[in-house]
């Protein structure tokens, strides 16, 4: 088993407030199991919601106010 410390790259964008980061698909895959990404429950929910956005039941908010709307 690898345990190799678990090294990112964090650059901050601050003209968009948004930030950049940067990982080897490795590190990736050890971050995504343990936030769960690859459980059967998460898998399933990716997946109604694909189903949902073909059927045009999910719209994209720009903003809270889009909730009132």
């Amino acid at each position: 088993m690898n345990t190799s410390p678990l090294t990112i790259n964090i650059q901050p964008n601050s003209t968009k407030k948004t930030v950049t980061i940067e990982m080897d698909a490795l590190r990736f895959e050890r971050v995504a199991t343990n936030l769960g990404f690859f459980n059967k429950e998460f898998i399933k929910s990716l997946e109604s919601a694909e189903r949902q956005i073909a059927t045009k039941k999910l719209r994209k908010l720009n903003s809270l106010r889009d909730l009132r709307s």
